[in-house]
């Protein structure tokens, strides 16, 4: 079947309102991340151009959060990470439609790490965590593209190497306890130091109207969206809004 945007959003609805259902069940601590909090605030929902939604967990709750989602979630989804799973090449949970391949229709659970308190401490750490991605990301490709371009190095590494890529970045993503930490991160985010904030920031977070449900939010909503997007109240142009509508997705 084809999706467009109005459709896509529905999906996305319903396994982000699955995802906090086991997060409320659990006590697990949540905060909406990046665009969805825009949504939340600027919107009161997605962001009528846009088929993402985003969370973040506490990474010392992530792995209590996998274990329950998979046992938890309706049987329709699936929880797409390398803990539990050695043919997943996800370095944070990602949440799907089982059976389902598109790359559109998940939602992504970033994990929210302790950083040290030393500025170039945290820029070394984001490099760092670039560097295990893109490698993360090359061994990943398909197979077949691998051999289409001679990539051969690369299906070396896919066999022997990915184990190696998991352990280093989950090593990174322990290294500073969340708990003690005055510093958090994603350092699975694409917006480089702009990830960075005091844990405070987050704090208890808070709850706002999100389409047809309640979401939790970064406490200090205005501090947060302003360091991700400056005037975040101003609308890109309106040919890319257009483009961005028009998207459709083949499920």
């Amino acid at each position: 079947m084809q999706a467009d945007l109005k459709k896509q959003q529905e999906i996305l609805l319903e396994i982000l309102k699955a995802i906090i259902d086991v997060c409320k069940n659990n006590g697990i601590t949540y905060y909406c991340q990046a665009g969805t909090v825009l949504g939340a605030v600027r919107h009161k929902g997605f962001i009528p151009w846009d088929n993402d939604a985003d969370i973040i967990i506490p990474n010392d709750q992530i792995d209590h959060f996998v274990e329950c989602a998979r046992k938890q979630l309706p049987e329709k989804y699936f929880v797409d990470y390398f803990k539990g799973d050695d043919a997943s090449f996800r370095l944070f949970p990602r949440v799907g439609l089982r059976h389902v391949k598109t790359k559109a229709l998940h939602v992504d659970v970033f994990r929210l790490i302790g950083l040290p308190d030393e500025r170039e401490k945290q820029l070394a750490m984001i490099e760092e965590a670039k560097a295990y991605t893109k490698e993360n990301k090359q061994i990943r490709a398909p197979m077949y593209k691998m051999l289409l371009k001679g990539k051969f190095r690369y299906l070396y590494e896919r066999l022997t190497d990915k184990k190696k890529y998991d352990k280093c970045f989950d090593e990174l993503c322990n290294r500073y306890p969340y708990k003690e930490a005055k510093y958090v991160m994603n350092p699975s985010g694409k917006y480089g130091a702009k990830n960075i904030f005091e844990k405070e920031i987050y704090g208890k977070g808070q709850s706002v109207p999100f389409e047809d449900t309640e979401v939790i939010v970064p406490s200090e909503l205005d501090f947060y969206l302003k360091q991700y997007y400056g005037d975040y109240m101003k609308f890109p142009p309106q040919e890319e809004i257009d483009r961005l509508m028009a998207k459709v997705v083949e499920i």
